[in-house]
């Protein structure tokens, strides 16, 4: 297995595990996310990774947040990703 093989794996199992988190408990999830870097740099490099086409939009809620710019728009590409993923 190379190595872009193991990082697309791992991406795709902790987008997995989000989108399980976000599920369970969103209010838990978005605090993680405005209080710790690394789950904001992880969920960058999913949504990079696995782009994700959806006609929802979380901007008004993400603008809502004490965050960056750049972590608004991570953020809302996440949600769109976790809906798109966990929608029936």
């Amino acid at each position: 297995m190379t190595f872009e093989q193991i990082y697309q794996t791992g991406m795709a199992q902790l987008a997995a595990k989000y989108c399980e988190i976000y599920k369970a408990t969103p209010k838990v999830f978005i605090d993680c996310f405005v209080k710790y870097p690394s789950i904001r740099t992880v969920c960058e490099s999913i949504t990079v990774l696995f782009p994700v086409e959806s006609e929802k939009d979380f901007t008004d809620y993400c603008n809502k947040l004490q965050l960056s710019d750049t972590d608004k728009l991570v953020l809302n590409k996440t949600l769109k990703m976790i809906y798109e993923t966990t929608k029936e």
